[in-house]
């Protein structure tokens, strides 16, 4: 990251959480996004 701390990539990158932590998401993002848009066709607002 630059100084000042702004990402130019436009992306977070967790790789260093999971090699520190192991952590690891419940949801990938392809999964997360047809979630939402199964919620969004059920009639719920934005």
């Amino acid at each position: 990251m630059p100084p000042g701390g702004t990402n130019t990539h436009g992306y977070l990158d967790i790789t260093r959480t999971r090699q520190d932590t192991g952590y690891q998401p419940v949801y990938d993002t392809e999964q997360a996004a047809a979630d939402y848009i199964s919620w969004l066709r059920a009639g719920n607002e934005r």
